[in-house]
């Protein structure tokens, strides 16, 4: 039909050629849509497998998934156009849990602190069953300052910068 409209408007001179061209290109991206879907969906169920893990186990894996999906060649681009980035909500979820978990432990040290009237030294006397830094796999850091507390994540870098770079989650008390 697009072939007839355009010829009877004049834009199009090969009538047949075109028609041939529109056979050819239908017969070569229905294969090609179809191995982008089949790839999407492999893709997908990889992705979906890195999700309950921490970040410090799924973040290159989700990392790999996303490069194939943005690769040079066409069939990884037209797969890439079917996948999720799902790598910003990954990184949201994983900072969401390690806030909840610094704070957690933040207002643990408090009650300790309104219970015995002193700061804990270390974690471990008020979270012995603390959770592991969703970043980095080892615990979150805990400080005492010379006027209060601090409890951190070291973020998305996974490594310990003193709870100064933008990356690392601050929980800081001053009393």
């Amino acid at each position: 039909m697009v072939t007839q409209v355009g010829a009877a408007a004049g834009q199009i001179m090969d009538v047949e050629g075109l028609r041939g061209l529109t056979g050819f290109v239908v017969r070569v991206l229905t294969p090609l849509r179809s191995y982008a879907r089949a790839r999407f969906v492999e893709l997908a169920v990889e992705q979906l497998e890195v999700l309950p893990k921490p970040w410090y186990e799924g973040h290159d894996t989700l990392a790999r998934l996303d490069t194939m999906g943005r690769g040079k060649d066409p069939l990884s681009r037209l797969a890439g156009a079917y996948m999720a980035n799902i790598s910003k909500f990954y990184e949201r979820a994983e900072r969401m849990t390690a806030w909840r978990d610094i704070a957690v432990l933040g207002l643990r040290a408090l009650v300790l602190k309104k219970r015995t009237g002193r700061l804990p030294a270390r974690i471990e006397e008020f979270a012995s069953d603390a959770p592991m830094d969703r970043f980095s796999g080892k615990p979150y850091v805990y400080r005492v300052l010379p006027d209060g507390f601090t409890v951190y994540s070291v973020g998305t870098n996974a490594e310990d910068d003193n709870g100064a770079a933008p990356e690392d989650l601050v929980f800081k008390v001053r009393l």
